[in-house]
């Protein structure tokens, strides 16, 4: 019998499925059950992540969060982020991959938090509570979260982060 162990050469279908539905059942499924979503979500994260960095950049180079509007008819008029920030930010990095087509054809699909615009990132307290860029989601209850469960958010403090819908952070 303990020769038999020593020559197993892989798992039983029955150890196969309890691994894939205990970490199924920790929260790792989703990548299990919609591989696309999650790839999606990771491109929305880098794209935060892009936004997050130039706004960084222009802070270090003392110039506050641009005064633009919450969220613009269009890309191209004066007080919209993609116009203010100019080829400081590649055109397709204003898209979350996730949202609706019909949402990606305005050419922005996030909100910004327009009670910022003005203030230097540095001098903001608590930065890393208080959102700057976020799906539509956030703002809209009656919008379906754009990645399945939550929504990515880039933070004051520069960091984009997958928040769950039950701790969106408090609009103000």
């Amino acid at each position: 019998m303990a020769r038999r162990l020593t020559n197993r050469r892989g798992f039983t279908l029955a150890e196969v499925m309890t691994t894939v539905t205990l970490i199924a059942g920790m929260g790792g499924g989703n990548a299990f059950l919609n591989p696309k979503n999650e790839a999606q979500k990771e491109v929305c994260l880098q794209h935060l992540q892009v936004i997050g960095q130039t706004f960084m950049l222009e802070d270090l180079r003392d110039q506050p969060l641009p005064k633009a509007c919450f969220f613009p008819k269009t890309t191209t008029t004066a007080d919209s982020l993609p116009k203010l920030m100019g080829p400081k930010v590649e055109h397709l990095a204003w898209l979350c991959p996730c949202a609706p087509v019909k949402l990606q054809e305005h050419k922005i699909t996030y909100v910004y938090n327009s009670t910022l615009g003005g203030k230097r990132m540095s001098e903001i307290e608590d930065a890393n509570k208080i959102w700057l860029l976020a799906d539509l989601c956030l703002v809209d209850s009656k919008l379906p979260c754009t990645h399945l469960d939550g929504a990515n958010i880039l933070f004051a403090d520069g960091v984009p982060r997958f928040v769950l819908k039950a701790q969106f952070p408090k609009l103000k």
